[in-house]
């Protein structure tokens, strides 16, 4: 939904991607744990300074910075997706992409979100969303991609080559 078309362009098969999912626990782990816990920076041996620095970071980027010790069932839902949002952005991928990142949202917490996305892309992300909020789409007047009865459609309808969605 939010990239450059020179962006778009760039991104194949095997570019890194994070998928924003909600809070991975619902009880046992605070924050900061939580956005820790899907990084592949421990994996890349990255300094454990260098992790809580990000962490905290991307709790910041988020608006929960100052909340790092709060437990999931301390969370509203929408700061709880926030917590998912800083988790799939910590490691700094370059696609981002997120299924109804919304859906659970009431429609403030929900703009307040794809303005997030939209943040992210203004600093060179390609955040890809899937969504079946027609309302977030209109706001936001980005390029639209319509999946429909398996068949790909959309604005660039011309350029795409022809999709069957199979199982």
């Amino acid at each position: 939904m939010f990239g450059d078309d020179d962006q778009l362009g760039t991104i194949n098969l095997l570019t890194p991607a994070t998928v924003v999912e909600a809070a991975l626990n619902k009880g046992e782990i605070d924050g900061v744990q939580d956005v820790a816990a899907a990084l592949p920076l421990a994996v890349a041996a990255t300094p454990l300074k260098e992790i809580d620095k990000r962490v905290r970071a991307a709790l910041d980027q988020v608006g929960l910075l100052g909340m790092e010790r709060a437990l999931p069932l301390e969370l509203s839902v929408g700061e709880q997706q926030r917590v998912g949002i800083a988790r799939a952005v910590v490691s700094k991928p370059p696609l981002l992409i997120a299924d109804e990142p919304t859906g659970n949202l009431d429609p403030d917490l929900s703009l307040e979100v794809m303005r997030l996305f939209r943040r992210f892309q203004d600093v060179g992300v390609t955040v890809v969303v899937a969504t079946h909020d027609l309302h977030i789409v209109r706001e936001f007047g980005q390029r639209v991609i319509v999946l429909e009865n398996g068949q790909v459609h959309g604005d660039a309808a011309d350029t795409l080559p022809s999709v069957v969605a199979t199982r």
